[in-house]
């Protein structure tokens, strides 16, 4: 991960009071028997890019130039984020990949993320 990812993602990371890693659905089954694209919420994970949030298999739209690319992503993580809880679960950090096009290079980043709309303790 460059310096300027992951300066992005520890200040994302500040907009939450919790931070969590993947630990899967749901929590209280053994690892083996866990659904990995769901949050322990039992949400599914959102594919979350510079473009904002992509379906499974859709086109992810490179920038052309890393900064950009990860500036993109922060404001799509932020506007993705905004007015749901303070509990942020990671099921894959944001990346970045390097395109070698024709053209020259393009990037893009890349993670998978839930944010709950309500906090899970508030809803219990």
């Amino acid at each position: 991960m460059s310096d300027a990812l992951t300066a992005a993602t520890v200040e994302f990371e500040s907009l939450f009071d919790v931070v969590a890693e993947a630990i899967g659905y749901p929590a209280s089954a053994p690892p083996s028997e866990r659904s990995w694209s769901r949050a322990p919420t039992g949400d599914a994970y959102v594919t979350l890019t510079g473009d904002g949030i992509k379906a499974e298999g859709e086109p992810l739209r490179p920038f052309p130039t890393e900064e950009s690319a990860i500036a993109a992503w922060f404001d799509a993580a932020k506007a993705y984020a905004s007015g749901r809880c303070g509990t942020l679960y990671w099921r894959q950090r944001p990346e970045i990949a390097v395109i070698h096009a024709r053209r020259g290079k393009a990037w893009l980043v890349y993670s998978r993320i839930f944010v709950p709309a309500v906090s899970v303790l508030a809803a219990a």
